[in-house]
Order: structure tokens, then C-alpha cells, then sequence
């Protein structure tokens, strides 16, 4: 790792910050299946996973960008098995060995593998903070680097479907993504995250769109789909 911090290791800073004094059962708006020591536990294994190279790298990728829909279904359905599986064999651990062996991987982990999982674990981290009431951190950087990855990934989703790709207009920065499209989200950083990201209702998402799309495209912007009620945050 280089000598400053990187955003990950910010990340899951905060992360066990907020975890060491929350009520671990929880349940987390965002995740509905998990509660927050699932949701630690889902840290853990990602990152442990990457280290000794038992994460699912191919169906990781085909997941997001794989050109057939049933592709990315298939994938996805392989991925989320490998996270059940890590979650469950965790989910007994004390929350503090927990904690520790996640800030001994984070001292461990090259910096090209926290690249690789930070959009994530800013994901996971909001997922956190929502299910607090916490507000906070939702201008800082981690949005905007995280939100250009996703944006990528949307993008490649709708291009593969015939569609110019997708625009993101920020009320509070850049714009981000193709440079003519058809699909253009409006919107904060932080909404324009969670939206991409599927933690709201499809409404919601229609909300954000400044071009009116319909049927696939609306659908592709979110990679795990749309959430059934709405989530206010």
C-alpha cells in the first residue's frame, strides 16, 4: 500500500467505527436478507477472497458487463452462492475477530485489490449508514470514485442492448459517462450511487432520468435490479 491512506482502508475505518457500538442485529433497509453482522461479515469474506484468490473473478465480471442478460443472470446466481456461503460460515464469528482479521487484510492487501473492491464497500458502506440513520460522508470522495465505476458498468449494459450508452448529470460535479446518449440520470453523487446501484424502487430511478427511456433501459441501469418499495435514505 502506498504511505497514504487508501479510500478503502477510509472505508472500512469508518465502517468498524460505526459497527464496534451498533446492535449487530440489525437488519439493513438497503440489504433486506442481511442484518449488520452479515453485512460485516460480507466485507470480510470479499476481501479475504480476493487475498487468497478464492473470489469468483470471472463470474465477478461477467455479472456486470457480460453482454447476454442470461449471462450476467447466470453469473450473478454464481456469485451470490459464493457470498451466501462466506456469509454463513462467518456468521458465528465474534464481531471483533471479525474486525481484526479485516484490518489485517487491509494491511495485507496490495493496493490494486482495494481498487478492485472499493466500489463495493462504498456501497456496503452507505448500506451501513443507512440502516444507522447516519447521513454523513455522503459528499466525500469515495462517491465520486466509486460512482465512475458504476456508471461504467451501466453504460457497457445499455451499449451491449443497442442503446448509446448512459449519462450521469451531477447537480454536484462532473458529468460522467457517454458524451451523446439516450439515457441521462440526474441527480447528487450520493443519489445518482444508489440509484445505479439498486437500492431504489424503480420510481425512484424513473425520478432521476432527464432523457425518458423505457423497457430495458431503465432496467439495465441497475445491475441487480429495481428494489420492490421504495427506500428513502
Amino acid at each position: 500500500m502506498s504511505e497514504s491512506p487508501h479510500l478503502y482502508d477510509e472505508i472500512s475505518t469508518v465502517f468498524a467505527d460505526r459497527v464496534s457500538t451498533a446492535d449487530l442485529s440489525l437488519r439493513v433497509p438497503a440489504c433486506p436478507g442481511w442484518s449488520l453482522k452479515e453485512l460485516l461479515a460480507h466485507q470480510v469474506h470479499q476481501l479475504q477472497g480476493w487475498v487468497d484468490g478464492s473470489f469468483p473473478v470471472d463470474a465477478g465480471i461477467d455479472a456486470l458487463v457480460a453482454a447476454a442478460p442470461e449471462e450476467r443472470l447466470k453469473a450473478s446466481d454464481a456469485q451470490s452462492l459464493w457470498i451466501e456461503q462466506g456469509i454463513a460460515e462467518l456468521r458465528t464469528v465474534p464481531a471483533g475477530e471479525l474486525l481484526d482479521h479485516w484490518r489485517q487484510l487491509v494491511d495485507l492487501a496490495p493496493s490494486g485489490i482495494l481498487d478492485a473492491l472499493l466500489p463495493d464497500a462504498a456501497v456496503h458502506l452507505f448500506d451501513l449508514l443507512g440502516a444507522l440513520g447516519d447521513r454523513s460522508l455522503r459528499e466525500q470522495p469515495v462517491v465520486a470514485e466509486a460512482l465512475r465505476f458504476w456508471v461504467t458498468m451501466a453504460d457497457s449494459r445499455l451499449r451491449a442492448l443497442g442503446w448509446q450508452g448512459l449519462q450521469v448529470q451531477l447537480d454536484d460535479g462532473p458529468v460522467l459517462g457517454a458524451k451523446t446518449t439516450d439515457v441521462i440520470v440526474g441527480g447528487p453523487g450520493f443519489e445518482a450511487l444508489r440509484t445505479l446501484t439498486g437500492r431504489r424502487s424503480r420510481s425512484q430511478a424513473e425520478a432521476r432520468l432527464r432523457l425518458p427511456a423505457v423497457g430495458s433501459a431503465v432496467d439495465e441501469l441497475a445491475l441487480y435490479g429495481w428494489r420492490e418499495t421504495a427506500l428513502d435514505e
